[in-house]
């Protein structure tokens, strides 16, 4: 199967300043993709480069089997969503006319949205669950809604990929919860590829099928959820003593647990 991304001998610099090098990925349809590392170490700035926002230094990009720099913006667009960390937006529009603002690379020049691009974005938020916000304020809803919004605007550019960066950032535990589980219901029922970055090792442990560790400008270990995310690893990582657990959960089976091993008088 042909991947959605495959990266080769990827490397980005800023000026004289190397931020990764050497990056091989693959990234198939029905995969989400996990990457983790501290802050810094070059997870947002690789983002960009698969979206082909900043240029590589080095190295080959394709999507669909399509050399990237091949491709213009709006091919791009269409095949591609990405949902940045920070987004600000000053002027009250509703959450609708945001969604209807992820059919611009389908549309002409000076066109107006259609009925059937109206048509896709109700779908969109219908997708994410939040239908019945289509004509508050974007500007005055939770930020988990505006998070679910802007995946919802993804989503009506119809993309085959998906990037995340730090999706559940600056969200309470249950707005955490509703963003993985529409994660992985989107590629579940859509079959979209999804590469995440994050800063939660248990949030990958939730919906990644594959998890990249990312640190000094490279990957320091790739694999499956379960070979990668260790004790050993994540200290290597992060510089954290903590332990993986294995508990049962009510459905049967048994989830992992990601737990610092902290100094005891810390932790009472």
């Amino acid at each position: 199967m042909e991947p959605r991304i495959r990266l080769r001998g990827g490397a980005f610099s800023y000026r004289d300043r190397p931020i990764f090098c050497g990056l091989d990925l693959d990234l198939f349809e029905g995969d989400v993709t996990c990457l983790l590392g501290p802050n810094g170490c070059g997870k947002t700035t690789l983002l960009r480069c698969l979206n082909a926002i900043l240029a590589l230094r080095e190295g080959e990009l394709w999507l669909n089997g399509q050399r990237a720099n091949t491709l213009s913006e709006t091919e791009r667009a269409r095949m591609m969503g990405f949902v940045f960390q920070e987004h600000t937006i000053q002027f009250p529009y509703s959450v609708l006319d945001i969604v209807l603002m992820g059919r611009a690379p389908h549309l002409s020049f000076l066109a107006s949205p259609s009925k059937r691009d109206r048509e896709i974005a109700e779908r969109a938020l219908e997708t994410v669950g939040v239908a019945h916000l289509q004509d508050q304020r974007y500007t005055e809803i939770s930020g988990g809604e505006r998070q679910l919004a802007l995946i919802a605007r993804a989503l009506a550019q119809e993309p085959q990929i998906l990037l995340l960066d730090e999706p559940t950032s600056h969200l309470d535990f249950g707005n955490q919860m509703l963003i993985l589980e529409t994660i992985h219901r989107l590629v579940r029922e859509e079959r979209i590829a999804v590469i995440m970055a994050t800063h939660f090792p248990n949030h990958a442990l939730l919906v990644s099928t594959r998890v990249l560790l990312m640190k000094d400008g490279g990957f320091i270990a790739e694999g499956v959820p379960q070979d990668v995310i260790t004790g050993s690893h994540l200290k290597a990582l992060y510089g954290v003593d903590v332990e993986v657990v294995v508990v049962g959960n009510n459905r049967g089976g048994r989830d992992r647990v990601i737990v610092p091993l902290m100094d005891r008088q810390l932790a009472v």
